[in-house]
């Protein structure tokens, strides 16, 4: 779902929404499928109060179920959380893809090339980074796009400019290459974006297959 900005009775609210919405959840073992027909969600800018309804049909129930909800946001005392935790502004800045210059050094090797990154939003507020592939000539093969999950954008000033920052460490996941499960490990990752102008600095260290040594990246660019 996307936020979309707009007044409602001279209330300026953020308002999302889903049409056919079909998933499945696991009960006892069970897959149990579900559809969501109607979804619309409206958050005041003001106060955060919300209001939510959606009908949807789950497993074998014959018959529609209709939920309607109404509530106000639950904040910490501290109010910099907010900020920092407020995914749908972030996403405006954050999630996208980015394109620039891109370093990779593998032990004696340096490639230099354009590359291209993707930034998501999950459903549960977090961000994946989208890693490219790499081709690593020396040993003639290529290290494949992998992503780094469940990091948190928050937003602070570095030398008087307006950033979002993300960061992964000792992040492990799998990939599937030919049918073959690859492990990789990402000791290191930090990503600046700047809210002016949406460029980009990623930095991140990785471990992949069977490849002995570290995998250094640097990347600057900036959301097409």
């Amino acid at each position: 779902m996307k936020a979309e900005l707009t007044t409602l009775n001279d209330v300026t609210i953020y308002q999302l929404s889903a049409t056919n919405y079909t998933g499945e959840v696991e009960v006892d073992g069970s897959t149990k499928t579900y559809t969501v027909s109607q979804l619309s969600i409206m958050i005041n800018k003001d106060d955060s109060s919300a209001a939510i309804y959606y009908t949807f049909n789950y497993g074998k129930i014959p018959f529609p179920v209709e939920v309607s909800f109404a509530g106000s946001k639950k904040c910490n005392d501290d109010d910099d959380d907010i900020i920092e935790t407020d995914a749908t502004s972030a996403a405006t800045y954050v999630a996208g893809t980015f394109t620039g210059d891109c370093k990779t050094v593998v032990y004696t090797a340096t490639i230099d090339e354009t590359q291209e990154f993707t930034i998501t939003m999950q459903e549960d507020s977090t961000f994946t980074l989208i890693t490219p592939a790499i081709t690593y000539a020396q040993m003639g093969t290529t290290i494949p796009s992998f992503t780094v999950s469940g990091m948190k954008a928050e937003q602070t000033t570095l030398n008087d400019v307006t950033i979002y920052q993300l960061s992964a460490t000792d992040y492990a996941g799998e990939v599937i290459v030919n049918e073959e499960t690859k492990s990789y490990t990402v000791s290191q990752l930090s990503i600046a974006i700047s809210k002016a102008d949406s460029t980009a600095a990623i930095n991140y260290t990785f471990k992949y297959g069977k490849i002995p040594f570290d995998v250094v990246v640097s990347f600057a660019g900036k959301k097409n």
